[in-house]
């Protein structure tokens, strides 16, 4: 059996439904904050941009798009979805990952358990078992995959949607495997476009593409049924250090526990990269405990990692979604507003008079 073939089989056969109702429950908790991060970002502008362009004049869609009456395609209501969960920056994270799994597979889920009428339960299998293959190739493509330059979001999350739906849609393992094989070659997102409009719209394309891959897949459509097998697979591509011998031995584990469950996702409390989340909660235990104001500040030094400056890459952001991929930025605003919030990221925003008082040095 060849690794591709035993990954579908594991997909399709071990259900969360079998394991108890920790994995869907903390799937219901993704749900309602991926919907809250959603809600936050309806009226922003590259939303408006979407709609405009994908759902104008189309309210007798199939597939839902969140706050607003608007209806499309499922695939273009998981693209702009995804978009739309994702713009603030302020969506789930999983450390097995390196990404964020509910962004670009919740709207698949949603988009087309909506068109295919499926009951809430049925949805939430869907996605547990996409996570956790999300999760399964983010320990077996890094840290090498998202060192080269890859947003694990965009060509991982892609991947775990297209299974979700070919759940949905009730392939079998032909052509569930097809359509693994058609994402395959839709994955991409590069993280030089964090900080911009694209980089949410990582997680649209990879909603979009996970619908558009398993309905494909659905009529017939054909792609290599062995995309993680051999030279040229998609491990091989996005890797340096994939092994496909590791893969199926880790597939032996599939479920037990869940990904969903152990270690579980990361839900924030603040919009802004992941990364920063450890200095913006030491600047606000120092902000409350002693009384600390800008106006006091002589220098901001934070020790961080190797791995930092690879997703808050942005040392001097000229804009508030800049800002969100910036230590410096959310430091400052954090000191500045106390906590940062929506309005801490608007262009507008005052805090960058606070830069020159930081550094960036390796932690030893």
């Amino acid at each position: 059996m060849t690794l591709t073939s035993m990954l579908v089989e594991t997909c399709l056969s071990r259900l969360p439904a079998r394991t108890g109702a920790d994995a869907l429950s903390v799937a219901r908790r993704c749900l309602i904050d991926s919907l809250a991060c959603g809600y936050a970002a309806a009226d922003e502008q590259p939303i408006r941009m979407l709609r405009e362009t994908l759902c104008t004049g189309r309210r007798g869609g199939e597939s839902s798009v969140i706050g607003h009456p608007d209806r499309a395609r499922a695939g273009d209501a998981a693209l702009v979805n995804g978009t739309m969960i994702s713009l603030q920056l302020f969506d789930d994270s999983h450390v097995q990952m390196r990404g964020h799994p509910s962004g670009p597979l919740l709207p698949a889920v949603l988009a087309v358990g909506e068109a295919e009428d499926r009951d809430l339960a049925e949805a939430l299998t869907a996605f547990v078992v996409g996570c956790e293959l999300e999760c399964r190739l983010g320990l077996a493509l890094n840290p090498s995959h998202y060192e080269i330059g890859w947003h694990a979001t965009a060509t991982q999350g892609i991947m775990g949607a297209a299974m979700a739906c070919a759940l949905l849609l009730g392939l079998d393992r032909v052509r569930a495997a097809h359509a693994l094989g058609i994402a395959a070659s839709m994955a991409g997102g590069l993280r030089r476009n964090f900080g911009t409009m694209t980089m949410s719209l990582h997680s649209g394309l990879a909603a979009s593409g996970g619908v558009r891959a398993a309905r494909l897949a659905a009529a017939g459509y054909t792609a290599d049924p062995g995309v993680f097998d051999g030279a040229m697979s998609y491990g091989d591509v996005f890797s340096r250090e994939w092994s496909p011998q590791t893969l199926a031995q880790d597939l032996v584990h599939w479920g037990a526990p869940f990904a969903i469950v152990t270690p579980g996702p990361g839900i924030k409390l603040f919009p802004l990269g992941r990364p920063a989340l450890a200095a913006v909660d030491a600047v606000i235990a120092l902000r409350d405990q002693h009384g600390i104001s800008p106006a006091d500040v002589e220098s901001i030094t934070c020790e961080v990692s190797y791995m930092y400056p690879r997703t808050l890459i942005h040392s001097h952001p000229a804009t508030g979604l800049q800002g969100k991929t910036s230590l410096q930025y959310c430091v400052a605003a954090t000191l500045v507003d106390g906590r940062p919030w929506f309005a801490s990221f608007s262009d507008e925003a005052t805090v960058r008079g606070l830069f020159d008082l930081m550094e960036n040095r390796k932690a030893t």
